[in-house]
């Protein structure tokens, strides 16, 4: 009898265990069906959306036009051959900036943004005349500030500051042309916008006559000699201060600051 009842009871253990390990199966499957279904739901709501804002929302409804420009805003529009209604998102920015860039010679810059939830704002700065510099073929080529080839001619604009010492390819007008500048389109923009943070503003040339010999011609009087570009801001100063406290308005010659920590000034 005691057997039995032993028997009994482990059989009943045994079930009792059962039971669990298929209850506990039961709701891993379960929650795999469920994880499943949420991810399922998920994807499909993500479709949904990304259809409806190439289709349905994000409908373009206006466009407009910032900055400064020679050329009038119907030009402008047409060129840039935005479509009211077509989709926002779709926009591709980047080519309409090329090409209004292409299109137009006097725009230096262009920035297209897309302003949620319909409205493109298209942002134009003009192209100002910044420099000169003589092309390989002789002719002169001006630059904007953008290095944008604005203009090419066989005569001199004595208005503009003169880079020497670099003798790119002639490129057409509307070129880039700052792949051509052997790594020195930054360091005119340096320069330059380092006097004239200083109120030294009438820089004639720049002339790179080496790596280590590049030499500044301020007003037509005076000839500044920098060495090379290494602590290029800081020989500036040094210059500036001398130009500005030292030299009389008259007064013209060479200002020397290739010895570190010092810029002297000899009278010619």
């Amino acid at each position: 009898m005691k057997n039995l009842m032993k028997d009994v009871k482990k059989e009943s253990i045994q079930r009792e265990s059962a039971i669990k390990k298929n209850t506990a199966k039961h709701k891993k499957r379960r929650k795999r069906n469920l994880s499943l279904y949420y991810f399922l739901m998920g994807l499909l709501t993500v479709s949904v959306l990304i259809v409806l804002s190439l289709t349905v929302f994000f409908k373009i409804t206006e466009v407009t036009l910032s900055g400064e420009s020679q050329y009038s805003e119907s030009e402008i529009l047409s060129s840039a051959a935005i479509s009211i209604g077509s989709n926002l998102i779709m926009l591709d920015t980047e080519k309409i900036e090329n090409k209004l860039l292409d299109d137009f010679l006097l725009i230096d810059s262009v920035d297209v943004k897309k302003q949620l939830p319909s409205r493109v704002e298209i942002l134009i700065s003009p192209a100002v005349n910044f420099f000169q510099i003589m092309a390989d073929d002789g002719r002169y080529m001006t630059v904007s500030s953008n290095y944008k080839v604005l203009a090419l001619s066989i005569e001199k604009d004595e208005s503009l500051m003169l880079i020497e010492g670099i003798s790119p390819a002639s490129l057409r007008e509307g070129s880039m042309i700052g792949d051509s500048m052997q790594g020195k389109e930054a360091l005119v923009k340096s320069i330059f916008s380092s006097f004239s943070s200083y109120g030294i503003t009438d820089i004639r040339g720049i002339n790179f006559i080496s790596a280590a010999d590049i030499r500044v011609n301020i007003e037509g009087r005076l000839q500044v000699k920098l060495g090379s570009e290494s602590k290029m801001d800081y020989k500036i100063q040094l210059v500036s201060a001398v130009i500005n406290e030292k030299i009389g308005e008259n007064e013209s010659g060479i200002i020397d600051a290739t010895v570190e920590g010092t810029a002297g000034f000899i009278a010619s």
